[in-house]
């Protein structure tokens, strides 16, 4: 519940940044809008959850008999594949603004937005996943998906304070 009501903060940043025009009441045309979220509920959010629908897939890494597959802007889904004939998803460990992973030994890397972050995990139980340890703003933000080009009214000096842009939607 308490997860909920962090990203639940999220949602007024959307929403005030797609419905504030310039004083001519004219919204710039644009095909991709950022998804916003408050640096301290970012870094407040990460964990590990139940089993999430795969609907955006990208990176897929192989460690031993799991699968990682990273879900687009928002975590890792953590698969056993102990029996490759039936994989079963496991669980999901939320990492908004995740585009990116990559495992050594017990440690996932992970990209959170403009953090990179490392995440021990036992695979003998799931819930002991934890954050061990964070390097902010290592990582250029996230950019449209189309383009590399972060339009000014989105840049870091245009936007509320303390945000991080953790992905983008089509309007």
């Amino acid at each position: 519940m308490k997860e909920i009501s962090r990203l639940l903060l999220a949602v007024p940043l959307i929403l005030l940044l797609t419905t504030c025009g310039n004083h001519n009441n004219f919204l710039p045309t644009y095909t991709y809008y950022p998804i916003l979220m408050d640096r301290t509920v970012m870094e407040g959010t990460l964990g590990y959850f139940a089993v999430q629908p795969l609907k955006d897939p990208g990176k897929i890494y192989v460690k031993g008999n799991y699968i990682f597959i990273s879900e687009k802007y928002q975590g890792i889904h953590i698969i056993d594949n102990h029996n490759p004939a039936a994989p079963v998803k496991i669980g999901f460990f939320r990492v908004p603004g995740c585009v990116d992973l990559a495992i050594k030994d017990n440690v996932m890397y992970v990209d959170n937005a403009v953090d990179l972050v490392a995440i021990t995990y036992d695979s003998t139980d799931w819930t002991k996943t934890r954050v061990c340890s964070r390097i902010r703003d290592i990582l250029p933000e996230l950019s449209p998906p189309e383009s590399d080009y972060i339009p000014g009214e989105f840049s870091k000096g245009s936007r509320i304070k303390n945000t991080i842009i953790i992905g983008w939607i089509t309007k």
